[in-house]
């Protein structure tokens, strides 16, 4: 499916269909779960299918993504993008 198809598509279906595909967060990740986090979250791809074996282990995908947005990566990047936001109480809980 070319670009120009697909746009077409989404937009025959409208804005809100995606919000009809169901997603549990205290669902176990699945292996598109971590590389979709790693993407969106750390801003890149994993380093190797370790990095996914490590990541399947948490109980939820609610767990791993707060492990990525407690990680030292992410937390440099934030302070980049926003300084002085650091210290930002979704990001400082345990």
């Amino acid at each position: 499916m070319n670009l120009k198809t697909l746009i077409a598509k989404m937009r025959k279906n409208g804005p809100n269909k995606t919000s009809s595909v169901p997603h549990n967060l205290s669902d176990p990740p699945t292996a598109e779960d971590v590389r979709q986090g790693f993407r969106f979250i750390l801003g890149r791809e994993l380093n190797n299918d370790r990095d996914i074996s490590a990541q399947l282990r948490r109980q939820s995908v609610a767990e791993f993504r707060l492990s990525l947005l407690k990680s030292e990566e992410f937390q440099a990047k934030y302070k980049v993008i926003h300084p002085g936001a650091g210290n930002h109480p979704d990001l400082s809980r345990q």
